[in-house]
């Protein structure tokens, strides 16, 4: 099966125009526009969630980074919000993750997410 065959969920991304910035070169004001209203993707979140793993004797839970294949064509940068990832069917499977970085592979992109949290000031 192809990249794009498997590509049956639609994601919801918004990109931040703020301009405006701070004397820590930091975006004042968030301005998250819609850039894509139905992106075509398919979305994982690792096995079951994350893995158990011993280091020194100690178990600890090793989480999967949540990952998204998409079309080559895509306009998606790191930085930009997954507002929602919806299968075929409508159902949301993610809500709110901010994109870590963007691989672009031979027939397709790659993207890994994490979560974001909006802090209130």
């Amino acid at each position: 099966m192809s990249a794009r065959a498997m590509m049956r969920m639609r994601a919801l991304v918004k990109r931040n125009y703020a301009t405006e910035r701070d004397g820590f070169n930091q975006k004042k004001v968030d301005d998250w526009r819609i850039q894509n209203p139905a992106l075509p993707c398919f979305a994982w979140a690792g096995p079951l969630g994350g893995r158990h793993a011993t280091a020194s004797g100690v178990m600890v839970l090793v989480v999967d980074m949540p990952g998204m294949l998409l079309p080559k064509s895509a306009d998606l940068l790191s930085g930009d919000l997954i507002v929602e990832v919806k299968d075929r069917m409508g159902t949301v499977i993610f809500e709110n993750m901010l994109v870590d970085s963007v691989f672009v592979r031979e027939r397709h992109k790659e993207a890994r997410l994490k979560a974001y949290a909006e802090l209130e000031g």
